[in-house]
């Protein structure tokens, strides 16, 4: 009973409002055995699955990994949807998805992966990855050009269609304010100081970048984007060896603290008038997280091979003993994979919840 307390506890903590199509459901456990229920207490689906992950993204996605044990005892991943319909038959010995709606990836080694498309039910993709990232509908793989080390790009449409795009960058663009669904979700594609931009069908659109700053942080009025270059001529000015680069917020726009990549190694946390808010001189990685395109004001940091927080002040809210922290949504919550294996949550106040403490398993 404490595992589906537990469930239903979550849903509320993530205040997701309940008026959309798809209805958000909750791995439970009973005698050793998954299930699925939902936010007014009503089993969905009976504990007969061997494992259940939760459904990431809530009522905007609908599909989530389940486990089947095989005759040896070894779990295998597929996919299932809200009403536990097997979409992708549990043939892969891992498998990750992050609710971006269309596409699973199973791992074959450390530099090769397979991409399933989940609605089409087939792989569309076998081969080397250097990185690979999806998000609404779109998937893109980072590798090399063959027999060379040269940097390409596989994007995936929509459509079911791909193209291959040679050098630069590629990213991601939610342009929700265009009322064209194809045009909501774009590729950007940056090579040799030009964008060129993608919908979701795989024709190349016109955005209009602010100020034709590419990679940089979007300015809310000129007088903002004076004041940050004056920040950041008086943070060079301070700390003239290394790298400073601005914190983020919303859709892109300039935050209140700036990340100084120290020459010799390690990281310090920066006000704007240059004054140290956090050292990390053994963190040896520093990224933002994001949630669907829009930047949330944490800070994630590695040091000795774990990962930790920071909140917007620059203060250290969680320590570094995870294996993964991730956005679970757009400020409410972050999801945390332990060190000792144990998977749970995250809050903004620092309070950490995992399975073993309260009784759910996710």
């Amino acid at each position: 009973m404490n595992h589906i307390a537990c469930a239903i506890l979550f849903h509320f903590l993530t205040n997701v409002v309940s008026a959309q199509s798809i209805e958000r459901v909750y791995p439970f456990q009973k005698d050793g055995k998954f299930g699925l229920v939902n936010g007014q207490h009503m089993i969905k689906t009976s504990a007969t699955f061997d494992y259940i992950e939760l459904f990431p993204l809530g009522y905007e996605n609908p599909y989530t990994i389940f486990g089947k044990k095989q005759k040896d005892g070894v779990l295998l991943y597929g996919i299932i949807d809200t009403k536990a319909k097997e979409i992708i038959k549990p043939n892969y010995a891992n498998l990750e998805y992050n609710g971006n709606q269309r596409y699973a990836v199973y791992k074959v080694s450390s530099d090769s992966l397979v991409l399933l498309n989940i609605p089409k039910k087939k792989a569309v993709y076998q081969g080397k990855y250097l990185d690979y990232q999806g998000k609404s509908g779109l998937f893109f793989v980072k590798r090399y050009q063959k027999g060379t080390t040269n940097v390409e790009y596989q994007i995936f449409f929509e459509n079911q269609t791909s193209k291959t795009l040679n050098g630069g960058e590629v990213s991601y663009i939610f342009n929700y304010d265009n009322e064209v669904e194809k045009d909501k979700n774009l590729y950007r594609h940056y090579v040799n100081g030009l964008s060129t931009y993608y919908n979701g069908l795989g024709e190349v659109v016109v955005y209009n970048d602010m100020f034709g700053i590419h990679d940089e942080a979007v300015f809310a009025s000129s007088n903002n984007k004076e004041r940050y270059e004056q920040i950041m001529t008086r943070l060079k000015k301070k700390y003239p060896v290394g790298t400073i680069t601005p914190m983020k917020q919303g859709n892109n726009e300039i935050g209140d603290l700036y990340i100084l990549k120290k020459a010799n190694g390690g990281y310090s946390i920066l006000g704007d008038q240059g004054d140290v808010r956090v050292d990390l001189p053994n963190a040896t990685e520093i990224k933002q997280l994001e949630y669907q395109g829009h930047y949330i004001p944490i800070l994630v940091y590695k040091e000795n091979g774990y990962f930790g927080a920071l909140n917007e002040y620059g203060r250290k809210m969680i320590e570094p003993i995870f294996d993964s922290i991730t956005a679970g949504d757009k400020s409410t919550y972050l999801k945390v994979a332990h060190r000792s294996g144990y998977s749970g949550f995250a809050f903004g106040d620092g309070k950490i919840l995992l399975p073993r403490e309260c009784g759910c398993i996710n």
